[in-house]
């Protein structure tokens, strides 16, 4: 049976998600039609691990061809997305925060938490709402930046773009690693959402993706309350994904 894909974004703003936006600050028409608008987004997604960023559903039952835009996304396996790609060149794309809503992820993180964290001695693990794991930020981060530069290299975005992404619902949610990194701290999310945006020129976003995309999950660990991150620890697990080698 096919996902409802217009039925996403209310399901996905239920949950703590994720907000991507492309904004074009010059107002013009870029596709022609739907299909070069899908044929571009195919040519551009991101497969750096075993998910697409974004993800272009096979069926053609999940992919919407409307007036003004295109769509498409999933619903399986804990992996909730919907995006859409204004014929503008404006792209939205919303998905869930997954940490939280695969339920066997969940479990495994807090049982981390319960062994290694230390917190406030009125604080239980149970009560921490969810969790976001520093190393999966790190890689959304630059699958996003990435898959903007792919844009701008096939002249998608030929001036300046606003890029904007924001975390909602996550307050209270709490930063942790895996094994085999060893994380003991309690960083909370403090505020409802989480925000950032900024006005790029596209040449930038062609030859320096990657560093954008680590300073802006360091703007996001220090919304956390997480001060000083090992950048270097942290830019070479980037440039382990960057090269396929997690």
């Amino acid at each position: 049976m096919p996902t409802d894909i217009e039925s996403l974004p209310e399901k996905i703003k239920k949950s703590p998600h994720w907000r991507v936006n492309f904004r074009p600050t010059s107002h013009k028409t870029r596709f022609e039609n739907p299909s070069d608008a899908f044929n571009l987004l195919q040519q551009s997604q991101v497969r750096l691990r075993g998910w697409p960023y974004p993800f272009v559903s096979d069926d053609s039952r999940e992919k919407v061809r409307a007036k003004e835009y295109i769509a498409s996304g999933s619903d399986f396996g804990g992996h909730v997305e919907y995006w859409r790609m204004y014929y503008s060149g404006q792209f939205i794309n919303l998905f869930t925060v997954r940490e939280k809503v695969d339920q066997s992820w969940d479990e495994k993180l807090r049982k981390e938490a319960n062994q290694l964290m230390l917190r406030p001695a009125d604080l239980n693990v149970a009560d921490i709402p969810g969790f976001i794991n520093i190393i999966n930020l790190l890689y959304h981060f630059t699958e996003i930046f990435e898959f903007v530069s792919r844009l701008c290299s096939k002249k998608l975005y030929d001036m300046n773009l606003e890029i904007i992404v924001e975390l909602h619902k996550a307050k209270g949610f709490a930063l942790i690693a895996e094994f085999p990194k060893f994380w003991s701290s309690h960083y909370p999310a403090t505020t409802d959402p989480i925000t950032k945006s900024t006005i790029f020129e596209s040449e930038q976003l062609l030859t320096r993706s990657a560093k954008f995309a680590l300073d802006w999950a360091i703007y996001f660990f220090d919304q956390f309350g997480w001060d000083n991150p090992p950048v270097e620890v942290l830019r070479g697990d980037q440039q382990k994904f960057l090269s396929g080698r997690i």
